[in-house]
């Protein structure tokens, strides 16, 4: 048998632990478990969801206007862009779940600051779509 590089007792099961007694082995187990972080840090999902909106559209204008002997009283149109109105929302939910999992991390700058542009992008492309 021999011993822990780190508290120097004797390793039981040296083929699964290696130079780690048990008892260190789960120790840094659990602090590997504790740094790895979800999908929603790992990958900006929100931003990307909201990104989407400007490479690819489907946008559908209505025209209406109001004519009296040929002169013309009023104009109004209307548009809307159904991908951004279907993904800006998508990219606000995602961006608040992941500013919500960012908040619970220790390690939280850059992940609620990705979180945080994820919701205002979708909430420009809400805008966008609408406008």
């Amino acid at each position: 048998m021999s011993a822990c590089t780190k508290c120097s007792k004797p390793i039981e099961n040296e083929a699964f632990t290696g130079v780690l007694c048990q008892q260190c082995y789960a120790a840094q187990e659990r602090q590997n478990n504790a740094t790895r972080r979800g999908l929603l840090e790992k990958i900006p999902i929100p931003l990307v969801v909201g990104l989407v909106p400007f490479f690819v559209s489907y946008r559908v204008t209505h025209s209406t206007s109001l004519n009296l002997n040929g002169l013309v009283l009023e104009d109004a149109s209307d548009s809307i862009d159904y991908v951004a109105v279907a993904l800006g929302p998508l990219a606000l939910i995602l961006g608040i779940l992941a500013l919500v999992s960012a908040l619970k991390a220790p390690m939280r700058t850059r992940a609620v600051g990705l979180a945080v542009l994820g919701i205002l992008l979708g909430a420009v492309q809400l805008y966008r779509g609408l406008h």
